[in-house]
């Protein structure tokens, strides 16, 4: 896995708020994306919140555990009649866009539930193949506007299979001359450890000239996944929020730099919300 999120360029020394967002739930094994509009960027934070603690609720739902096929069925119904009913229970208002995947264990292999609405993003490499497809559809359906998402479907995922789930700043990282965004995306997965492909990307983004959007991307080797306990929660800030975070780097409070996790499954956090 590999997940990263960098707030626009625009406006930078004024710490905008950050609308985009990534939820990371390795205990249920589900991963999303989610973009909110600059009027409310947290909007997206808030709908994550809500969808962490509805999986939470669910007590079958475990990413080490593996489902016979009646099981999966009786899974899935639960999980789509209690997400539409998280999306109907919002009042209409500020939203955000929203594409999660859940990856389950079964005895035939990896299964992959899809949930999306709006123009964030789910692109599916197949190494073997050399294929590389969007599995989502771009649409005006938005968290909080809809009471239903766009998309629920089933993939079938093989061990050759690598997700890219990206909000539409995705769109502003420039490709090779001469490649498109699909073989790009190829290209990397097929040269790089699944860790290292949000990374690769924003090194080019650090080298424009030109204003960026918010981003968040996941990189995803769903054979490789592993339970771990937790869930963490990035992005969806205030300007206020990013503001304090700022000013806490700068006295060297915050350091920019990667850190070996101490977490656990001894430290029985599962229900614990990492913000």
């Amino acid at each position: 896995l590999g997940a990263r999120l960098q707030g626009k360029s625009s406006g930078a020394e004024n710490c905008p708020g950050v609308g985009d967002c990534l939820l990371l739930d390795l205990s249920k094994g589900f991963f999303a994306v989610a973009d909110a509009a600059d009027r409310n960027p947290t909007a997206s934070r808030d709908f994550m919140k809500m969808f962490s603690k509805m999986l939470l609720g669910i007590d079958a739902l475990c990413a080490n555990y593996v489902y016979e096929d009646e099981e999966v069925v009786a899974l899935q119904e639960q999980i789509k009649g209690k997400a539409e009913l998280l999306l109907q229970s919002l009042s209409f208002g500020d939203g955000c866009t929203f594409t999660g995947i859940l990856i389950l264990k079964t005895g035939k292999g990896l299964l992959g539930l899809l949930l999306h609405t709006g123009d964030s993003f789910l692109l599916a490499c197949d190494l073997q193949s050399g294929n590389t497809r969007q599995l989502t559809k771009d649409n005006f359906w938005m968290v909080g506007r809809s009471q239903h998402f766009f998309q629920i479907e089933e993939l079938h995922i093989n061990t050759d299979t690598r997700l890219l789930l990206a909000t539409d700043g995705f769109g502003n990282i420039p490709v090779p001359e001469k490649m498109s965004r699909e073989e790009y995306v190829l290209k990397l997965f097929d040269s790089l450890s699944v860790d290292e492909i949000p990374d690769s990307f924003f090194d080019r983004v650090d080298n424009l000239d030109t204003a960026w959007d918010d981003t968040a991307l996941i990189a995803i080797d769903p054979s490789a996944m592993a339970r771990f306990p937790g869930c963490c929660i990035v992005g969806g800030t205030s300007s206020a929020e990013e503001k304090a975070f700022c000013e806490k780097i700068n006295q060297g409070i915050y350091k920019d730099q990667y850190l070996p996790c101490a977490m656990t499954a001894d430290d029985q956090i599962d229900n614990i919300l990492l913000l």
